[in-house]
């Protein structure tokens, strides 16, 4: 296998997943930024964005400095998802690496829809839909 580029916390090296990967590596996470107000190293505004590499023993140990977040929740149609739908202004919550997936939406975790609402997909623009509705029916 091809190296990924190394955990920028501890230098350990990783390797991709697939000879083809370009930074996809195994055991580690990869995590993109298109910059942030207030650094004074990268906020471009103009579509480039960094690439690092956390191994998974440093994710780990360093749980404590993670916060986790959630931007959308799976769209499902008799148990297939078909989509997510938006759910902005999540608060950022600690990471502790136990939660189970959709941890704050308790039972409103997925939204179910049904027939009707893929006739008539207008109804939910805050759907980002996998394939069009209408090939769902």
């Amino acid at each position: 296998m091809t190296e990924a580029k190394p955990c920028i916390a501890c230098g350990k090296v990783l390797r991709n997943v697939t000879d083809d990967s370009v930074n996809q590596p195994y055991e580690g996470t990869a995590f993109t930024s298109a910059g942030h107000y207030g650094s004074t190293v990268f906020d471009p505004m103009d579509g480039s964005y960094l690439e690092i590499i956390v191994c998974d023993e440093c994710l780990v140990a360093h749980r404590d400095r993670v916060l986790i977040g959630r931007s959308a929740k799976p769209v499902m149609y008799e148990g297939s998802m078909v989509g997510f739908c938006r759910t902005p202004n999540r608060p950022l919550m600690d990471w502790t690496g136990d939660e189970p997936p959709a941890y704050h939406d308790g039972a409103n975790n997925i939204l179910h829809v049904d027939e009707d609402d893929l006739r008539h997909p207008e109804r939910l623009p805050e759907i980002t839909w996998n394939v069009p509705p209408a090939d769902l029916l």
